[in-house]
This record gives C-alpha cells, sequence and structure tokens, in this order.
C-alpha cells in the first residue's frame, strides 16, 4: 500500500465474496456489490472499469486483512486439534467405515464463539457455565424441550437450540457457522449434552408401504444402509444431507467424549437421538430376517 493518491488500490473480488461474504453480479458491463453489513455499494463504471470510493476501498482491503489474520490465528490455535480430529475419523472403527462423501463432511475448520447464532451475553453464558445442546430442535413455538425444561424448573439459559427453520444461521450443512461454533465449544469443553432429532425423511418406514406418489425407499439393509445404486439426483440430495447431519451430530459428540476421557474429567457428554424406531418387531421382512425355528420351538429372528 502507498500513500501517494496518483496509485489506485485494486480490490479482489473473491476475496469480497469469500472473506467478507459479498454478493457480487455483473451484467452487461453493470457490476452490483452487496455487503452484508454496508449494504450496496456505490460502485461506479469508469471505462469499463468497476470503481469503489477510494476510501471505501480501503476500509474494505482493512476488513479483508482482519479477517485472514483470524482465520490464521484460529488455524495455528486448533492446528493440533484438527489433526486429530483427522486421524480418528481415519482410525475409528465406526467412522472409517462410512463412505468418503460423509467423512468428508466431518472435519472441518474448528471456527469461534462468534459462528454461534447467539447474542454477546449468552456466548459469555456458554462460555462460562457451558451448556446442552438440542439439535434441529424445529420451530421456536409449540410445546419446545425449552419449554418442557423451563416447566420442570430446569435451567433454560444452558439450553442452546438449532434448527434451520429458525434461520440461515443455524443451517448444520454449513462448513462455517453453527457447526463450527460447535466444534469451537466442543474442544473447550463447554458442552455436557447433545440431544438431537435428525430429519428421517430417507430412514422412515412409510417409504416401505405401497401407496400411489408416495416416495420410495432409497435405502437398504446389508450394505445400502447408506443408499441404493440407482437415486435420482434428488434423492441423493436428500440422502447426503440426512446423512451428513445425522453424522455431524454423532461426531460433535463423539469428540466431546473422546476429548474429556483425554482430560480425565470424569463426567460424560450425554447423548440422546430421535429417530424411528426399528421395524425389526413389527415388520422384520424389512430387514431381510427369516424365521427359524429352534430346537426348544421358540422362533429366532
Amino acid at each position: 500500500m502507498t500513500e501517494r493518491a496518483d496509485v489506485e488500490p485494486i480490490l479482489p473480488m473473491g476475496q469480497l465474496v469469500h472473506d467478507l461474504g459479498c454478493e457480487v453480479c455483473w451484467k452487461t458491463g453493470d457490476l452490483k456489490i452487496l455487503h452484508p453489513r454496508r449494504g450496496l455499494l456505490p460502485v461506479q463504471n469508469q471505462k469499463g472499469c468497476p470503481q469503489l470510493p477510494r476510501a471505501l476501498a480501503l476500509d474494505l482491503i482493512e476488513e479483508m486483512e482482519v479477517v485472514g489474520s483470524q482465520r490464521t490465528m484460529r488455524s495455528l490455535k486448533f492446528e493440533k486439534e484438527q489433526k486429530w480430529m483427522e486421524e480418528l475419523i481415519q482410525s475409528h472403527s465406526v467412522l472409517c467405515e462410512l463412505p468418503k462423501r460423509i467423512k468428508d463432511r466431518l472435519l472441518v475448520d474448528v471456527g469461534d464463539w462468534k459462528d454461534l447464532p447467539i447474542n454477546l451475553r449468552q456466548r459469555k453464558r456458554l462460555q462460562c457455565d457451558g451448556c446442552l445442546v438440542h439439535l434441529y430442535a424445529g420451530e421456536d413455538e409449540g410445546f419446545t424441550l425449552s419449554r418442557a425444561l423451563k416447566q420442570q424448573g430446569g435451567d433454560t439459559n444452558q439450553l442452546l437450540e438449532n434448527d434451520l427453520k429458525r434461520g440461515e444461521s443455524h443451517n448444520m450443512l454449513n462448513d462455517v457457522g453453527m457447526y463450527s461454533g460447535l466444534l469451537c465449544a466442543v474442544m473447550h469443553d463447554k458442552v455436557d449434552a447433545f440431544v438431537a432429532g435428525p430429519n428421517c425423511r430417507t430412514r422412515s418406514v412409510l417409504r416401505h408401504y405401497p401407496k400411489e406418489d408416495a416416495p420410495r425407499p432409497i435405502r437398504a439393509w446389508h450394505g445400502a444402509e447408506h443408499g441404493l445404486s440407482d437415486l435420482s439426483p434428488a434423492e441423493q440430495r436428500q440422502l447426503n444431507e440426512d446423512d451428513v447431519l445425522m453424522w455431524r451430530f454423532i461426531f460433535l459428540w463423539m469428540a466431546a467424549t473422546y476429548l474429556r476421557q483425554a482430560r480425565e474429567v470424569k463426567k460424560p457428554v450425554g447423548f440422546l437421538l430421535e429417530q424411528p424406531a426399528s421395524p425389526r418387531h413389527y415388520m422384520p421382512v424389512l430387514l431381510g430376517y427369516r424365521r427359524m425355528e429352534t430346537a426348544q420351538g421358540g422362533v429366532q429372528l
């Protein structure tokens, strides 16, 4: 950078989008840039070159430098933890058997407390007292877990609820945001329990009941638990989303549990998963079981 007025700073458009979260639209020589905080930027077209006021350009460059510095410090701070999580995914007897498309979505850069969609007061309380995380909690209305906890005399201030229906900042499919923020909370041992009800649309037994215009089964036992081989693009997308939501929840709990064991913390991390019950007892044909009469006259499934 230079203070000379005849030298103009150049803004890298890729960093405007990636680092600052700007939205860029360029059509027929007209460039529009929407900044998440500043709004629509005053872009002017000078001989085919889009330009911004010099003072604003310098402010944006400073913003990008701050974001880059924070990312560098964050990666240095959690470098060992990142390596440990990578090794856990590759060596754990359950995780290593997952399809690559799922394993690749488990490991992201550990985020920051600010990635969690809560205000400053809630964030400080979480950093001090820890929390119970309720993922995929549904809309913030009706008889929620928060309301049930309050009726039983529990402390709702320690309950962190999440659902996409409460805003895009709650989207657990994003690599930066809620998921990376929860990894940060896990690394600081500030989560005492995980409760979740991941989307069951691709696992529901209702798919196996013949019904006109109803979605077909897209999973099967004995090798196709993670999807059939003839899925349409829409079915594959549903399958991927449901698998990522399920396994990101499980991975957060596993990481929190193993870290506590390593730190010799005796208090276990709670785990509660809401999913459809196995049809083993009322539709055993779905699981591919065969009835076999035992020598004692009983029935074995």
